[in-house]
């Protein structure tokens, strides 16, 4: 019998999905901030999925306005200041937006 050649391809990141809360309280006078935990979820190309970590993934969070609320490496939220933001979840090329109001 002859070899065959088989190529295995490890399966890619097709999309991230943020899940969480959506409304957040802000900080009251010198309290502290309220936080909330946000979480990515990839789906691959072979349709599997797996919560996407900075240390395992390389999974970059990142909020389009700090000074409304701020975002650790961990997906932890903070509400600073009332109004609407953007959290944004990124592994290479591929994101997901979540939007999140602070009250």
């Amino acid at each position: 019998g002859g070899f065959k050649t088989v190529t295995v391809t490890a399966p890619t990141l097709t999309s991230i999905a943020i899940t969480g809360v959506t409304e957040i309280a802000h900080v009251e006078g010198g309290d502290v901030g309220k936080t909330a935990t946000l979480t990515a979820t990839g789906t691959y190309s072979d349709n599997s999925t797996k919560v996407l970590t900075n240390s395992a993934d390389g999974l970059v969070w990142s909020s389009s306005n700090i000074a409304l609320c701020t975002v650790n490496a961990d997906g932890v939220i903070t509400g600073v200041e009332e109004g609407l933001v953007t959290i944004t979840a990124t592994v290479g090329a591929i994101t997901d937006d979540h939007a999140v109001w602070v009250l």
